[in-house]
């Protein structure tokens, strides 16, 4: 009896010891798997793109090249793009932000894209996106589908969009007022010039349908990500629920003793 407590007692002191390193890996691997935000900026001085992993680009920072972003980019990572040259991105990845704030033009091959804000330039998208949000004077053309399109302005809306494949749901506002808000467009029909509608009645509807979900705000869930296992997360927390039953286990034998 002496030495099956003296054993698990040592059992004990090691579990102790050898959980922390265990916390700290899926700690570590949990972080690897963090959405990053990649801001692309176009620097004259050095007459290409470079890249922060921040949300606003900060000109004492340390700064790298494209082809990172390129090689390294994962599904859930946001991209903002910042600079009067033209760029090509062709992206391996589910992006879960696709932000212009200032270019020439933008060209866009994605695995798909939950949310699309445009504030100026010319965009194309070569890929499905879920929510768009274009404002002003923004000149974009959707190759895919569209599932909420929004054209936003402050006085008025002046928006040029296109969408080859369908558009779910569309809407025109300002500060002031809602100047249409129609469904269900079918492929390559929507065509909105300086923000009027140029598409004939026959090919959309004035109603929603069971298979619309008009966006109801200008964010996905911060949740979005947080079911999606972390790579060898649920392997240790077997291992160690495994442990923690044995130490139960033998607990329960040395009171029996």
């Amino acid at each position: 009896m002496k030495r099956l407590k003296k054993t698990l007692a040592l059992f004990t002191a090691t579990l102790f010891c050898v959980m922390p390193i265990f916390t700290q890996s899926l700690t570590a691997k949990a972080e690897e798997n963090e959405p990053i935000t990649y801001y692309l900026k176009y620097l004259e001085d050095l007459d290409e793109w470079r890249y922060q992993q921040l949300t606003a680009w900060d000109s004492n920072d340390n700064h790298g090249p494209l082809s990172h972003v390129l090689a390294y980019i994962k599904d859930g990572d946001t991209v903002v793009v910042n600079g009067e040259e033209s760029i090509n991105l062709e992206l391996e990845a589910h992006l879960k932000n696709l932000t212009i704030l200032n270019a020439n033009t933008v060209l866009v091959t994605a695995e798909g894209i939950d949310e699309v804000y445009q504030h100026g330039g010319v965009c194309v998208l070569n890929t499905d996106v879920k929510d768009a949000y274009i404002y002003d004077t923004s000149v974009c053309n959707f190759n895919q589908n569209v599932t909420n399109l929004n054209i936003i302005g402050t006085d008025d809306i002046n928006a040029q969009v296109g969408v080859v494949g369908k558009a779910s749901h569309v809407k025109g506002y300002d500060n002031h007022k809602v100047y249409y808000e129609l469904y269900n467009f079918a492929p390559d029909t929507l065509c909105i010039i300086n923000g009027a509608l140029h598409t004939e009645p026959a090919h959309y509807s004035t109603t929603a349908s069971g298979t619309t979900a008009p966006s109801t705000g200008s964010g996905s869930a911060s949740g979005d990500y947080d079911d999606v296992p972390k790579t060898g997360e649920s392997h240790m927390i077997l291992w160690l629920t495994g442990i923690a039953a044995i130490c139960l286990l033998g607990s329960y034998k040395l009171r029996k003793y």
